[in-house]
């Protein structure tokens, strides 16, 4: 935990939105790491306007006050505004935004603080993770099982190419507060990824380091988000892979997207939950996420659900997966 005499290495802020149970065990577990830490570390939990009591985790007689610093704002924002306001927060050299329904496994701790600790020439870390529910009874996958444990150390653009999206998780990712001063200024408009685009941006021909074994626990499941998750995965990545080309950030990186990552099954799904929640006809999310797809097959799979799918037919099979929110 944070001693006031030693400088800040790491900053844990938890951006958070009514979801006080899941926080209250994700802190459970996270403070209860924080002796094995090999650097000084904060805890902050940034409060988007929530009002289901979630405060009272930190009042004077909280179960967290005086362990965790917490900051409530009144005003509702946006997700990537919700980011960049809990950034603003941060003390430390580094900082890790951590999800609030996320939890940390055995070790994580310990092996990002030494990996920090060893490795002070990069300015971003990426963590591996198992995907599943909080009890490990549902346990899907883990996205990069066929790297063998350790650390591999890389060039920022080499890394993009070949992660692309997966950064996105916020929770696996750890970047320098320099690198996010570095692209202060930027303008940016990719819908759910401004803050991936200012960190890449800002760790433009840098080191980045992956860490190869699953320190997080992704409850998949619960995400608030799933509603924009289409307008998120097939048109502001494209357009941010894009623009990292544009500014010689990376190469490679929209095409190993298209290629590896976009399936036709996936891609059609995914329009198809769109549909179930109730996107306009009108809405230019049909036309952009096209863009960046060239199979007939798709575009003509695109057409018939934009145009022929019901929504109400759309809303009650996708129901009936249990993944409305």
């Amino acid at each position: 935990m944070e001693n006031l005499n030693k400088e800040v290495v790491l900053s844990i802020v938890i951006p958070t939105l009514n979801r006080r149970e899941l926080l209250e065990k994700t802190l459970d577990l996270l403070i209860k790491q924080l002796s094995d830490a090999l650097i000084t570390i904060e805890v902050i939990v940034c409060d988007n306007a929530s009002n289901d009591n979630t405060e009272t985790l930190f009042n004077d007689d909280g179960r967290f006050a005086n362990i965790v610093k917490y900051v409530r704002y009144n005003d509702r924002v946006n997700i990537d505004d919700s980011f960049a306001r809990s950034i603003a927060l941060c003390a430390g050299k580094y900082v890790n935004l951590f999800g609030d329904d996320d939890l940390p496994l055995p070790g994580f701790i310990k092996e990002l603080t030494y990996t920090i600790s060893t490795n002070k020439n990069v300015d971003l870390f990426y963590i591996n993770r198992v995907v599943g529910d909080e009890n490990l009874f549902n346990t899907s996958f883990i996205p990069h099982s066929n790297s063998p444990f350790g650390i591999r150390l890389m060039s920022i653009s080499k890394f993009v190419n070949e992660f692309t999206h997966w950064p996105g998780f916020v929770t696996c990712l750890v970047f320098s507060a320099n690198a996010w001063e570095r692209s202060f200024g930027e303008k940016t408009y990719f819908d759910g990824y401004n803050f991936l685009s200012r960190i890449y941006i800002g760790c433009k021909d840098k080191i980045a380091c992956f860490i190869a074994s699953p320190l997080v626990l992704q409850r998949r499941g619960i995400q608030s988000w799933k509603k924009f998750w289409p307008q998120y995965w097939l048109v502001s990545m494209p357009q941010l892979l894009e623009n990292l080309e544009i500014n010689n950030v990376t190469s490679g990186a929209l095409t190993t997207w298209r290629q590896k990552e976009v399936t036709t099954k996936r891609y059609l799904i995914d329009r198809f939950v769109a549909k179930a929640y109730a996107y306009p006809i009108t809405s230019l999310f049909w036309k952009e996420s096209r863009k960046y797809q060239v199979s007939g097959i798709r575009q003509i799979g695109s057409l018939f659900i934009q145009y022929l799918v019901p929504v109400f037919i759309a809303k009650f099979l996708y129901s009936k997966t249990n993944k409305m929110t």
